[in-house]
């Protein structure tokens, strides 16, 4: 993308991030920072508190129907033991052969009402060291779920962006 007049603002942009992701589960918050340390095991792709709940870090795409680019979301998803640890054992082969299995949403993205927590996902593998790709079943009827549908427009990527990121699109 060369160029893009933001309608919100009302100034040009270029090079503006087409993804926005997230370090981290919302459900990490949810522990007391001086118990993190004790109860968290975290990377970059994968988390794990009180070793019984487990994350994922995925690749959510938005298509954007007045450009050639996707807008992603990096988010993590809440999946089964079984489902972690098969994500684990992957990660260094191609996965795209595994059936999707089911994840829950641990994002509150604060640009969707109601609340995106706890949606409900598939998770499908991708190739070596890809994160896996998430998508929400037909039967998910919320806005976000919707514009991973049909996709949204360019002028909607510059609300998300200044929802999400308020200081990346201002001079401030």
């Amino acid at each position: 993308m060369k160029h893009y007049r933001c309608t919100i603002c009302e100034q040009d942009h270029s090079d503006v991030p087409m993804d926005i992701a997230q370090p981290r589960p919302i459900d990490y918050y949810a522990i007391p920072p001086e118990a993190r340390d004790e109860r968290i095991t975290i990377t970059a792709d994968l988390c794990c508190i009180d070793d019984k709940r487990y994350f994922l870090r995925g690749y959510m795409p938005i298509p954007v129907q007045d450009s050639p680019e996707v807008f992603g979301w990096g988010v993590w998803t809440e999946v089964e033991e079984n489902s972690f640890y098969r994500y684990i054992e992957l990660y260094e082969v191609d996965g795209t052969k595994e059936p999707p299995f089911p994840g829950l949403l641990s994002a509150a993205l604060n640009c969707y009402q109601p609340s995106t927590y706890q949606l409900p996902l598939y998770v499908q593998l991708r190739g070596a060291q890809d994160r896996p790709l998430l998508s929400f079943p037909e039967q998910v009827q919320h806005p976000l779920a919707q514009e991973q549908r049909d996709g949204i427009t360019m002028a909607r990527v510059y609300e998300i962006l200044h929802q999400s990121l308020p200081n990346l699109l201002t001079n401030e």
